[in-house]
């Protein structure tokens, strides 16, 4: 959760016609903007169907 408010959002933010302090700034405000990008975050602790999710773990530094 860090590196995506740290370096995803601000980045990602960038890229699109936004409003968001770290679109202007380059670094996370902990804004609550109507247009954050960063408001959502998924964590799967447990999965109760067998083989329903794979993870892969590259070592390798990809995207941002």
């Amino acid at each position: 959760m860090k590196r995506a408010r740290a370096v995803a959002a601000p980045t990602n933010a960038q890229r699109f016609e936004i409003d968001t302090p770290c679109k202007k700034t380059g670094s996370c405000a902990n804004c609550k903007s109507p247009d954050t990008i960063c408001c959502q975050f998924l964590i799967t602790r447990y999965s109760r169907h067998a083989d329903r999710i794979h993870v892969i773990l590259v070592n390798d530094s990809l995207g941002f």
